[in-house]
């Protein structure tokens, strides 16, 4: 399967004019602001001097959540029933605070909540000395999250010492085990300090779904910092400042040059998308 995206045409509504899959036979099909797959009868029209481009499935999905988003404003403001999953979509370029699911139906397309992950979680109570994060599946096997950053099956069983919470809290308290694990491992790295910073702490277990990157050559304590995102290139920033003082809502994580590094790659990427689709924001 390849898919193809049509950028948007005017300012009003931001988003894409269609999404194109071609199957292996190559039947066409367009994803357009009806917000439903139709057979490819009249190609889209793209802006003077604009062409489509191909993108994976992953960037597809994206760029078919903006459309479900911008439309669905458009049509029906606050009435719109499913504008509570629309209140947590920030954009194609990266910053959505969760992936919702697109529920095709059997007229237009809405977003739905994603099905939370099938575990049970549960974590060290408020004070432990020892900081557990600990999933069970349906069958009762165990993982718990380690120090080595990844999920490793595990024997121990609820007990006295965690609390059940839900899945957010859980992940929260991984995004804090990364900070922790990370920030000693960063005493050995050469400077500059760098941090990526993300909204949610399911998003800091990837590192390209950072929002920003943030380095500083003063210290892991230094108010003075530099930022890179999505809308501009290195600029100083109060990023830093904001964590310390608690007016920061996000997380922090410390990250070597070199992953600063491909970061901004990434960031770069999701620019460069955000750019083809929607340049009359430029103009």
């Amino acid at each position: 399967m390849r898919y193809f995206v049509f950028p948007a045409e005017e300012r009003e509504p931001l988003c894409p004019t269609a999404v194109v899959r071609v199957e292996d036979d190559g039947t066409e099909q367009a994803f357009t602001r009806e917000l439903r797959w139709e057979p490819l009868s009249v190609r889209p029209q793209t802006p003077p001097g604009r062409d489509a481009w191909e993108v994976d499935s992953d960037w597809a999905e994206m760029f078919m959540i903006d459309m479900i988003v911008a439309m669905r404003r458009a049509r029906y403001g606050d009435s719109d029933p499913s504008i509570r999953v629309h209140y947590d979509v920030d954009g194609v370029w990266g910053q959505r605070r969760t992936k919702p699911e697109i529920d095709l139906g059997d007229g237009e397309a809405v977003l739905v909540e994603r099905a939370p992950a099938p575990f049970r979680w549960h974590v060290s109570k408020q004070g432990a000395r020892e900081q557990i994060v600990l999933r069970v599946a349906p069958d009762g096997t165990g993982q718990q999250f380690t120090d080595d950053l990844h999920w490793t099956p595990s024997d121990r069983l609820p007990a006295r010492d965690l609390e059940e919470v839900d899945e957010r809290t859980a992940l929260w308290r991984v995004a804090h085990v990364i900070e922790r694990v990370r920030g000693a491992w960063s005493h050995n790295w050469p400077g500059p300090y760098c941090f990526a910073i993300f909204n949610q702490g399911r998003q800091a277990l990837h590192l390209d779904d950072a929002l920003h990157v943030v380095r500083t050559n003063a210290g892991h304590d230094s108010h003075l910092a530099d930022s890179f995102g999505i809308g501009r290139d290195w600029h100083p920033a109060t990023t830093l400042r904001e964590f310390a003082m608690a007016d920061h809502r996000g997380i922090k994580i410390p990250i070597a040059a070199s992953e600063a590094d491909h970061l901004v790659e990434v960031i770069l990427r999701r620019r460069e998308q955000w750019g083809r689709a929607y340049w009359t924001l430029g103009n």
